[in-house]
């Protein structure tokens, strides 16, 4: 299969309009001061970010018109409350859009799908994401499957169906989560590209007996630029819950055109094991290729009360990872992220710093009335990614 299009403007190039196009932007008023808060729920009950927020996906292009940021997030709306659309607690479900000119003040676009989403569940009964999605990383990208003059934008993501399983004794719906990848030639209009398997996604859950045969979910995938065995491949890091050991784990799937992986083992490539702050495991993370022959990975663990801290390792090869050390706790008492930062999206930025854009929770948390979720950003310290501050935002 080859997919051959001419890119038009991508979405750097777009700006807001007026409240009655479909970019319009969800106005916010009284704005206070928020340690690192850029993008909590929308007050309008319509939207499919109403009810809760989950991970995002950052990107920052350059153009000649400077710098564009675009974050494509998760959330589930208001109207999902008490519904079977997703599991209970859950804070995604459909995927949105959001610009931004410096990253930290975001226009909401209004999306060709339901609630104003970008990727929706899909209609067809067969398939592995007909409940509810979930999103994992989105880059730019051109090979000899899909092919354009500008690039793709491909956006790996999981997704649940229909089929119930036992979880903690009850029975749920959308447990049993896959991967797929889906492309667009405009970051708001996507496409679904069926992967291999019956289901169409790209990876689905291990076999009986692996640590993920429960789910695979949170893609990350890298095009890896240098590295021994990886090079020009791209590298796909996933999490499961690995019921053997009772907690997550992180595993690695390989391909080299972006769309039908292979696992590179059989088990996780991080576990968190030894880790104070991981006694639970590791779940969603976030890699990027710093410079040659350096890989970076953000993870999301999980200690043994259930606390979500954010953690960061490095790697020569994007198969081997170093010790795991904390690089974002949650946020002090009463604070919007108080009870736990999670879903890491790193963006590089000038002179080789960077800014951790991450998904907080308060102690108000409640999906079905639209409160305590957000997306939060904290920056380093100059080149020091170990060393991170939450940016003065202001929000409602």
């Amino acid at each position: 299969m080859s997919l051959a299009f001419s890119l038009p403007a991508p979405l750097l190039r777009l700006r807001p309009r007026p409240c009655v196009s479909r970019h319009s932007l969800v106005c916010t008023a009284s704005p206070v001061a928020a340690a690192g808060l850029v993008l909590p729920p929308s007050p309008i009950p319509s939207r499919f970010d109403s009810g809760a927020i989950s991970g995002a996906a950052v990107q920052r292009y350059l153009s000649d018109e400077g710098a564009r940021f675009v974050m494509w997030y998760a959330g589930r709306p208001l109207t999902w409350a008490s519904s079977a659309k997703a599991p209970p607690g859950t804070s995604h479900g459909l995927v949105g859009l959001a610009l931004s000119s410096d990253g930290i003040t975001w226009d909401r676009v209004e999306g060709p799908l339901e609630a104003h989403s970008v990727l929706a569940p899909n209609d067809d009964w067969w398939t592995f994401d007909t409940v509810h999605l979930s999103l994992g990383s989105v880059s730019i990208d051109s090979n000899d499957m899909v092919r354009a003059d500008a690039g793709v934008y491909f956006m790996y993501y999981g997704g649940g169906n229909a089929e119930k399983v036992t979880v903690g004794g009850a029975e749920l719906a959308g447990a049993r989560m896959a991967i797929g990848v889906a492309i667009s030639k405009d970051g708001e209009h996507f496409t679904r590209i069926e992967g291999e398997h019956p289901s169409g996604a790209v990876l689905e859950r291990g076999d009986e007996g692996a640590f993920d045969e429960l789910f695979v979910a949170g893609p990350c995938v890298v095009r890896a630029k240098t590295g021994a065995s990886n090079a020009g491949k791209y590298v796909m890091h996933y999490f499961s819950f690995d019921e053997r050991r009772g907690r997550f784990a992180i595993g690695q799937a390989i391909s080299k055109d972006g769309l039908r992986f292979e696992r590179a083992k059989n088990e996780p490539v991080i576990t968190g094991e030894g880790c104070a702050f991981a006694e639970r495991g590791v779940s969603r993370c976030c890699v990027v290729e710093r410079a040659a022959g350096r890989f970076v990975i953000f993870v999301e663990c999980v200690d043994g009360e259930g606390v979500h801290r954010i953690a960061m390792a490095e790697s020569s090869d994007c198969q081997t990872w170093g010790d795991l050390k904390v690089v974002l706790e949650p946020g002090e008492a009463e604070a919007w992220d108080c009870k736990g930062v999670s879903h890491p999206s790193v963006v590089q930025m000038d002179d080789d710093q960077m800014r951790l854009y991450y998904r907080g929770r308060g102690s108000e948390y409640d999906a079905e009335k639209g409160t305590g979720s957000g997306i939060g950003v904290a920056a380093s310290n100059g080149a020091d990614w170990t060393r991170l501050e939450r940016i003065l935002t202001e929000q409602q």
